[in-house]
C-alpha cells in the first residue's frame, strides 16, 4: 500500500490524506479530508446521544438510537397498530415525533438526503398543521451523512455513487445485511476509526 499526503486549505478541510491501493495498470485511490470529517463528526456528535433515521416513505421509517453514555445502540420501531388505514402517514408522523423526542429531544438526526427527508416532512407539516413546530424542531436537527460522501470529504475510487447502499458495500464488502439507519450507524462508527487509523499513520509518518 502506498500512502501520499497533499496540503489543503487547512482552514476549510485539513490535511488531505491519499491511499494507493494496488499496482498499475489498475489502481484503487482512497482520498480523506480529515478536518471536515471531523468537523462535521463533531457538529453530530451530541453529548447525549445520536439518531439515526431512514424515512424512505410517509409510512415507514427506520431509526436507531446511540447512547453516548452507556455506548448501547437501540432499534426503534414503529408500533404495531398505531398505522391506521384513513390516515397512515398522520400514525407514522406521531409515532415519529415521540420517538425524536423520547430523550432529550436535541440529538442529532442523521439522515441519507437531508433534502428529501426535510421535504416529506414539511409535507406532514402543511397535512397536519397541529404538529407544524414538533416537525419544524426535528428538522432543525437533521444532519446529512451524504454530504461528507457528495463532497468527497472521503472519497473512493470504488464508488459507483452516492448511493448508500453502493457506498456501505464497499466500506462492508462482506458486512450483515442490516436496515438504513443501522447501516448508518455503522458507516458513522466507520468515519471514527478511519480518522483514528489516519492519526496513528501521521505519527508514525
Amino acid at each position: 500500500m502506498k500512502t501520499t499526503k497533499s496540503a489543503t486549505n487547512k482552514k476549510a478541510s485539513g490535511t488531505k490524506l491519499t491511499i494507493i491501493l494496488g499496482e498499475q495498470p489498475k489502481r484503487d485511490s482512497l482520498s480523506i479530508k480529515c478536518r471536515s470529517i471531523q468537523d462535521w463528526i463533531k457538529e453530530v456528535d451530541n453529548l447525549n446521544g445520536i439518531y439515526f433515521l431512514d424515512m424512505p416513505s410517509l409510512e415507514k421509517y427506520s431509526l436507531h438510537f446511540k447512547d453516548n453514555e452507556t455506548g448501547k445502540l437501540m432499534a426503534m420501531e414503529i408500533p404495531k397498530g398505531i398505522i391506521s388505514n384513513d390516515e397512515p402517514d398522520k400514525g407514522l408522523l406521531e409515532s415519529l415525533i415521540f420517538d425524536l423526542t423520547l430523550f432529550q429531544g436535541t440529538e442529532s438526526i442523521v439522515v441519507w438526503n437531508k433534502e428529501a427527508v426535510s421535504n416529506d416532512l414539511k409535507k406532514l407539516a402543511v397535512a397536519y398543521a397541529e404538529y407544524a413546530k414538533e416537525i419544524e424542531a426535528i428538522l432543525d436537527r437533521l444532519m446529512d451523512m451524504e454530504h461528507v460522501f457528495a463532497e468527497k470529504w472521503y472519497d473512493d475510487s470504488r464508488f459507483d455513487s452516492h448511493v448508500m447502499k453502493s457506498i456501505y458495500a464497499v466500506l462492508f464488502p462482506k458486512g450483515v445485511k442490516s436496515s438504513p439507519s443501522h447501516s448508518m450507524y455503522k458507516m458513522f462508527t466507520a468515519l471514527h476509526c478511519i480518522l483514528f487509523q489516519v492519526s496513528a499513520l501521521k505519527m508514525a509518518a
